[in-house]
């Protein structure tokens, strides 16, 4: 059920080049000669490419055949059961496709956190994010200087509780475990910094909820 355009190399010279081409997967006898189909999964994962390799064998070996699979082949059939290697193909190329959307999907997270966290190291406002506990999972170097840190990594776990007054702490603590259950923010609302600061300081506080 594929049209397949197919290039035989039975050497490891022969066979290097080729992985620069839009190959879709490698069939390989586990043992041809001094280049065998395990060296060329070698090959394949000393670079960057990322092409599932079917291992085929003239007899089954249930040990070898997980040898196999474990180093890292998409799939191991016997010569007698050939009939097979299309699908084996086949399902080796959407694994391929499910790694291939993986990555890009890390790339972009990645990135958002670079964006997220460039974003936060230099904005000179306190922000921090919470979770559904109100414990800090990440701030930035503005709110530690404001709570008294020197890195905010040293935040991470703590609550209000562990830098303010209880009765400012608590006021945080209710306002956020309201804003996670009605799903509403709070907007520009004006907190006394003072008991904190020990001296006068009121700012505007804006706390928006964050769901997965």
């Amino acid at each position: 059920g594929m049209h397949v355009v197919w290039t035989r190399a039975e050497t490891e010279e022969a066979f290097v080049p080729l992985l620069d081409l839009d190959v879709a997967a490698v069939v390989a006898y586990l043992d041809t000669g001094r280049f065998t189909a395990m060296r060329a999964l070698q090959r394949m994962q000393e670079s960057t490419w990322n092409i599932p390799l079917v291992v085929v064998a003239n007899a089954r070996n249930e040990a070898q055949a997980a040898d196999c699979l474990a180093r890292g082949a998409a799939a191991y059939l016997c010569t007698d059961r050939l009939g097979r290697l299309g699908a084996a193909v086949q399902s080796a190329m959407a694994v391929r496709r499910l790694r291939e959307e993986k990555r890009r999907a890390e790339e972009h997270l990645a990135y958002a956190d670079d964006v997220l966290r460039t974003f936060m190291d230099y904005s000179p406002d306190q922000i921090y994010i919470k979770d559904k506990d109100s414990r800090f999972i990440r701030i930035n170097q503005a709110q530690a200087w404001f709570l008294g840190i020197e890195r905010p990594e040293q935040a991470i776990g703590k609550t209000d509780f562990d830098f303010f007054l209880p009765e400012r702490a608590e006021q945080a603590f209710n306002d956020e475990q309201t804003i996670l259950h009605t799903g509403l923010p709070l907007i520009n609302s004006l907190e006394d910094q003072t008991q904190h600061l020990a001296s006068p300081c009121w700012i505007l506080t804006t706390k928006l909820p964050i769901r997965r």
